[in-house]
């Protein structure tokens, strides 16, 4: 037992950290990404596509820019000025000018986008959502504070962005 404590110790301090971090996080991104595919299958939308559109879908009593669902979603821009041209082909979103600022750019649900919007699947799998809001409210609350943290040293500029 304590060889087995100074063993686990040792690793949180040595050069098997990385691969260790890098081991869980894989794990998770690998879930992440086989519910994704299964959401594109079934629903015909990326998950980006769907939390853009959820959010469009979610600001629609306010004036929704692609600026504001960036910030709210995480994303450059650039990135969802992409996402957004895919879901006006697609006939989910309508794109018009202002009528008082012709410089900027509204985004509303068509009606079909605010169906797929009304039948939107989990962004996770049910089954851990279900789990996890079973887990008590100082654990959910613990894990997505690490999970925050977690996101913010990684995205913590480091002098070589993306590299972690």
């Amino acid at each position: 037992m304590v060889t087995e404590t100074a063993d686990a110790q040792a690793r949180l301090h040595g050069p098997e950290l990385g691969y260790d971090l890098l081991s869980a996080l894989r794990k998770i991104v690998s879930y992440i990404s086989e519910h994704s595919k299964r959401i594109k299958r079934e629903s015909g939308l990326t998950v980006p596509q769907l939390m853009v559109l959820k959010t469009i879908g979610d600001l629609r009593h306010e004036q929704v820019t692609i600026h504001a669902v960036a910030d709210t979603v995480h994303l450059t821009d650039a990135t969802v000025s992409r996402i957004v041209e895919r879901l006006v082909r697609a006939g989910n979103v309508i794109r018009e000018r202002d009528k008082q600022d012709r410089r900027k750019v509204c985004l509303t649900l068509s009606e079909a986008g605010m169906a797929k919007y009304r039948s939107m699947p989990t962004p996770l799998h049910e089954d851990f959502l279900i789990r996890f809001a079973e887990l008590e409210a100082a654990k959910r609350a613990e894990i997505m504070a690490c999970l925050e943290s977690l996101a913010e040293l990684m995205g913590e500029d480091n002098g070589d962005e993306g590299d972690f």
